[in-house]
């Protein structure tokens, strides 16, 4: 019975979630900068790790959908809420364990190995941060993979931030003007997972 009441509240919160964003979209005028220097993200061609700060995921669900993108969640009571509303969105949500749980037989090379020839979005600095502070987890994944890490920051005029959570949390208020800012590809080499996570730093405040 709990289990499905739990399975209940998720629909419910997700639905809403997914209603309102569509809602944002459907009233806001929806810039992107330097789309045109990679070609169009599709599940055909390069495929990349996308990558953006967590605090900011909620803005990008329709942004890419419907395009192949393996989006990475943990096994945690939110990774459920975000994988619904990734699904709804057409992404293929893949849950992992998050630092506080169990992953002695989590063997998360194997998972990478299955997305080799496909995207894979991943939140910078999540799940729970330090806030603005990249992780190795998306470096990793990106040299593992042999993918290169795509970029897009966003910025919204109109916004909701929560700034007592970790994360400060934004949410887009409808007729908006909301701009995302596409990097250009980069690699990422084992030995410069220092140097490449401030280079990462810099690119995404200059939104």
């Amino acid at each position: 019975m709990r289990g499905l009441l739990k399975r209940i509240a998720i629909n419910l919160f997700s639905g809403v979630s997914v209603g309102y964003i569509k809602f944002v979209y459907k009233t806001s005028k929806i810039v992107t900068h330097g789309y045109e220097g990679f070609g169009e993200i599709s599940e055909q061609g390069e495929k990349y790790v996308i990558c953006f700060w967590h605090g900011d995921s909620y803005c990008y669900y329709p942004l890419l959908r419907d395009k192949g993108i393996s989006i990475i969640t943990t096994l945690s009571s939110r990774g459920a809420y975000i994988s619904e509303i990734a699904r709804r969105f057409g992404y293929n949500p893949v849950r992992v364990p998050d630092s506080s749980e169990e992953s002695d037989n989590f063997n998360i090379l194997n998972i990478l190995n299955q997305l080799r020839n496909k995207h894979v979005a991943i939140t910078l600095d999540g799940p729970y941060g330090p806030y603005h502070i990249p992780k190795e987890f998306p470096l990793v994944t990106s040299f593992v993979s042999k993918k290169k890490i795509l970029l897009i920051a966003v910025k919204a005029k109109r916004k909701l931030r929560f700034s007592n959570r970790w994360d400060k949390f934004i949410i887009p208020l409808p007729f908006n003007t909301i701009e995302f800012f596409y990097r250009e590809p980069m690699p990422v080499n084992k030995g410069d997972l220092p140097e490449t996570a401030a280079k990462i730093t810099r690119l995404m405040e200059l939104a």
